[in-house]
């Protein structure tokens, strides 16, 4: 049943006008404070800045020398030599080619890396949305049993009902609450990783509207 829901929610998020959903103002602070995403656009920029080394000529090579003339009527003598290494020019042409061939490699590498990083929070995301929304009914269900296991109390007390409708009321409450527990950590868990992606910043994902929830998933 979750995936069925989860899938539905994929589907209407995927279908949502682009720069409009819920997810967008997220997803920019993720790619703003993502320390993974820097660390990899370094890596990137390197990367490219390697590639383009060796494509030029060699610097130049100088050589003095200083001789000092004996007899000293043959005078001193001084020699500069500068040697330059060529290659071929299509040689330079090919380097070229296969430098920029090498970029458009790591920028396509580093796209991809983001892509994948930007999809991972927007499933958190899709998940939070899930969990809060099932929390909401969840968070009704369990005031409802507390209020019959209440009851049952009371009916028991005056001879109205047995030991066994009451252990059952206090069995149902039981289940919604450690349910609403459940769904709690779900939720806990989901934001950390978002706080882990976003370079451990999280308070924004969570509106002070839902912190004083017992499930407070975000959205």
């Amino acid at each position: 049943m979750k995936k069925i829901i989860l899938s539905i929610i994929v589907l209407f998020s995927v279908l949502s006008v682009s720069g409009q959903d819920v997810y967008t103002s997220v997803l920019e602070q993720i790619e703003q404070n993502s320390t993974t995403l820097e660390a990899l656009k370094e890596q990137m920029e390197a990367q490219k800045l390697g590639n383009k080394t060796g494509i030029n000529p060699a610097n130049p090579e100088v050589e003095f020398g200083y001789l000092w003339g004996s007899p000293s009527a043959i005078g001193n003598r001084k020699d500069i030599n500068i040697r330059q290494t060529f290659d071929f020019p299509t040689v330079y042409a090919q380097r070229s080619r296969l430098s920029d061939l090498q970029n458009n490699s790591a920028e396509y590498q580093y796209k991809s890396q983001r892509m994948e990083l930007l999809l991972s929070a927007k499933t958190f995301c899709i998940e939070l949305v899930y969990y809060n929304a099932l929390g909401k009914l969840y968070e009704r269900q369990l005031d409802n049993a507390k209020q019959i296991a209440e009851a049952y109390e009371r009916m028991k007390q005056t001879g109205d009902a047995n030991q066994l409708e009451y252990n059952k009321a206090v069995l149902n409450y039981t289940n919604m609450d450690n349910e609403v527990k459940r769904i709690n950590l779900e939720c806990k868990r989901l934001l950390s990783e978002l706080s882990r992606l976003n370079g451990g910043k999280s308070d924004s994902f969570r509106p002070s509207s839902l912190r004083n929830r017992r499930i407070a998933c975000g959205f």
